[in-house]
C-alpha cells in the first residue's frame, strides 16, 4: 500500500491528483530552459544605436544566460511556468485516467 491507497479499484483520486502534480513538475522542469531561450529569441529587438540583435542563435542564447545569469537564470520564472504547467497536467491526466475506466467499464475489457 503505498500512500495509504488500497488500489482495490485502481488508485484513488488524492494518488491520482498527486501523480499528475509530479507530471506538471517534471514537465515544467525540463521544458522551461527550452522555452525561456525561445521566448528571449523572440522577443528580442536590435539595440537602437548599433542595430545589433542581443543573441545571434540559440547556442548564443544560452551561453549568454550562462555567463550572465548562471545556470539557475534557465529556470526563472518557475512558479508562474508551473502553474501554467500544472493544471494543464492534471486536467490532461486525469480526463485521460476516467475515460479510460468509462471506456474499460463499458465494453468490459
Amino acid at each position: 500500500k503505498i500512500l495509504n491507497d488500497p488500489m482495490t479499484d485502481g488508485p484513488s483520486l488524492p494518488t491520482k491528483m498527486g501523480s499528475s502534480c509530479v507530471a506538471g513538475f517534471t514537465a515544467a522542469l525540463f521544458s522551461l530552459p527550452f522555452d525561456l531561450i525561445k521566448s528571449r529569441l523572440m522577443a528580442q529587438k536590435p539595440h537602437p544605436e548599433t542595430g545589433v540583435m542581443p543573441y545571434s542563435g540559440i547556442f548564443d542564447c544560452c551561453v549568454k544566460i550562462f555567463k550572465v545569469e548562471g545556470p539557475l537564470g534557465f529556470f526563472s520564472g518557475f512558479s508562474a511556468y508551473y502553474g501554467r504547467c500544472a493544471p494543464h497536467a492534471m486536467i490532461i491526466l486525469l480526463s485521460i485516467e476516467s475515460i479510460t475506466q468509462g471506456y474499460r467499464k463499458t465494453f468490459n475489457l
